[in-house]
């Protein structure tokens, strides 16, 4: 059975999508962009929106708004919509899921996350990501991506999974920091067993399930966008050492400050996210601010941390 299927930005990673979902003979794929030159068609955007059966929305965090409203005028309540978007809405902080249930039944709205670099999609590599959405949606999803080099696992818990991409972005910010310090693969040991700590610490606190900072959404998506030249948030960390720009749009930190803010007082003992806020936001020297990393230790006498 043939699938109608809208790919919402057609950058890198939509692009790098609809390459992977090509590979399923069952899918007709369309993009729409505000970037006309991005696409070949001049099919209107009201035609695009209604004949599909699943839309994807591979657009930054700041433009998620504009896209609902203008979705919702269009859809249907059997329209799907997954969100590839890891941010927070800036005018209500809200996570994505929760910012489109505004327009969008509940059961409509999903999320993939997980290791997903548009680079090596684009070339064909194979990966695993997480599906999180109604059951509906998850089966759906899991047809669409049959046959294809991007495997999948499901969920219905998209808030966990929303609040763990927005952290992984954050925190591969402090992994280009390290990079371009040249503080080595052992410091950057040191870093992930601190934001693995904190993402589970975060997770419950905002109601989330803290499990989820060691699976493809959590750790999967850390390693790979923490480690990678390819990614933005890692690419930001580095251009801010390396040229003092903070220009470059990156989602880590963008949604920097909307974390800190739903975090309040409970972000006191967070020694990387502090350290973080002390570089992004106080502009201070980040190679007196990282070596604090490894210096400070809130742990127990039980080797448990005091969060």
């Amino acid at each position: 059975m043939q699938q109608k299927i809208l790919i919402i930005g057609a950058g890198a990673m939509g692009t790098a999508l609809g390459n992977v979902l090509s590979k399923n003979e069952n899918n007709q794929i369309q993009y729409w962009d505000s970037d006309s030159k991005k696409i070949t068609h001049n099919q209107p955007f009201k035609k695009l929106v209604q004949d599909a059966q699943m839309i994807f929305l591979c657009v930054v965090s700041w433009n998620i708004k504009d896209v609902a409203e203008s979705l919702v005028r269009y859809t249907n309540d059997t329209t799907l919509i997954i969100a590839l978007t890891k941010g927070i809405e800036q005018t209500t902080g809200y996570f994505v899921p929760r910012f489109l249930v505004e327009y969008f039944r509940s059961e409509q709205i999903g999320m993939l996350c997980g290791p997903m670099l548009a680079g090596e999609l684009q070339k064909g590599l194979a990966s695993k990501a997480i599906i999180a959405g109604s059951d509906n949606l998850c089966r759906t999803a899991m047809d669409i991506f049959k046959g294809t080099r991007l495997y999948l696992e499901t969920t219905q818990d998209t808030h966990s999974v929303a609040i763990t991409s927005v952290l992984k972005n954050i925190y591969a910010v402090a992994f280009g920091i390290a990079t371009a310090l040249n503080m080595g693969s052992n410091f950057k040991g040191v870093l992930t067993t601190q934001a693995l700590e904190e993402m589970h610490y975060i997770l419950t606190q905002l109601g989330g399930d803290g499990s989820f900072a060691y699976n493809l959404a959590g750790i999967g998506d850390l390693v790979t966008t923490g480690h990678s030249p390819l990614s933005r948030n890692h690419a930001f960390g580095e251009r801010l050492v390396k040229k003092g720009e903070r220009l470059m749009a990156s989602e880590g930190a963008i949604s920097f400050m909307p974390l800190l803010n739903m975090l309040g007082e409970r972000s006191r003992d967070l020694i990387l996210l502090k350290t973080l806020e002390s570089v992004l936001v106080q502009k201070n020297d980040p190679v007196c601010e990282f070596i604090k990393i490894i210096q400070n230790s809130h742990k127990n006498n039980n080797g448990k941390r005091d969060f």
